[in-house]
């Protein structure tokens, strides 16, 4: 689960009702003139598109956006579902960029997940994404390390190192691993531990002050920026 976010009462993460999302719905239609249905559907692609982000720059804010709970398509949030142990009774690994989008950055969202799989008996590892990326100022945003997770550094215009390759195999060794043996460890126990009420450390994947891959386990690193959560 990257970037899952966890268990959360915030729609943003937990779900909202139809309801709720009706009437967000309505009044972005509403406040762009689109009252009808005849209206709507003359509208074209690219101005449905917009219609958030000019909203948006109207009121001074974001659009909130949510999983919508409407009894049918989804009867269950994620966190009643985690809470209910309705989930799949499965090892689970789930993590976090250090400059993450709000509350997908929120450890105790992350960590109430790994307890609740702990009490149904099953485990769950625990880590977080710890390397700045270089080029800009942007730190570790939001999908970031995709580019350790596929090993693309080299379709980047960004100037990553010798070091970022190693980061990237150690990485790539640990999500193969894990889907593998359902252990990032591989076949073997090792220093990554299921994060639970005893041991609640996290797995950094990171690279240390002189560049040099560092990945331990430990306690999580703060953000590096005011992060709106994206980067490029």
């Amino acid at each position: 689960i990257m970037s899952g976010g966890g268990i959360s009462e915030r729609a943003a993460l937990g779900g909202g009702s139809l309801e709720s999302a009706e009437a967000n719905g309505k009044a972005i239609l509403d406040w762009a003139g689109y009252d009808t249905l005849e209206k709507m559907r003359a509208a074209s692609t690219q101005e449905i598109f917009d219609l958030s982000a000019n909203y948006a720059a109207e009121i001074g804010g974001r659009v909130g956006f949510s999983p919508v709970m409407d009894g049918y398509v989804s009867p269950e949030s994620f966190s009643s579902s985690v809470l209910n142990q309705r989930v799949a009774d499965v090892p689970y690994m789930i993590g976090t960029v250090m400059d993450d989008l709000g509350m997908l950055a929120v450890p105790e969202t992350i960590e109430a997940f790994c307890f609740e799989r702990e009490k149904a008996g099953n485990k769950a590892y625990a880590y977080q994404f710890a390397r700045a990326l270089p080029g800009d100022d942007a730190g570790a945003y939001h999908s970031s390390e995709l580019w350790y997770i596929f090993h693309t550094l080299d379709r980047a215009w960004r100037p990553f190192t010798e070091e970022d390759a190693v980061l990237s195999n150690r990485m790539i060794d640990a999500w193969t691993n894990f889907a593998k043996y359902s252990d990032p460890n591989g076949a073997e126990a090792g220093e990554w531990t299921p994060f639970t009420e005893s041991t609640t450390d996290y797995m950094i994947f990171k690279l240390d002050e002189e560049g040099k891959e560092a990945s331990e386990i430990g306690e999580l690193v703060p953000p590096s920026v005011q992060s709106s959560g994206f980067g490029g």
